[in-house]
C-alpha cells in the first residue's frame, strides 16, 4: 500500500503515449508499453 499527500496543482487527462513510452523504456527497455488496453485512461497529476 502507498500512501502519497500533497496538494494537487495541476490534472492532466489529455494523456498521449509519449509519456508511457519513456517510462516503459526507462523501466523495462522496450518501445512500447506492452500491457496497454484499448480502453484505458490516464490521467497524469503534478
Amino acid at each position: 500500500m502507498v500512501t502519497v499527500r500533497g496538494k494537487v496543482v495541476e490534472l492532466t487527462t489529455e494523456v498521449d503515449d509519449e509519456h508511457i513510452g519513456k517510462l516503459v523504456r526507462k523501466y523495462l527497455g522496450v518501445d512500447k508499453y506492452p500491457l496497454h488496453p484499448p480502453n484505458e485512461k490516464r490521467i497524469i497529476v503534478n
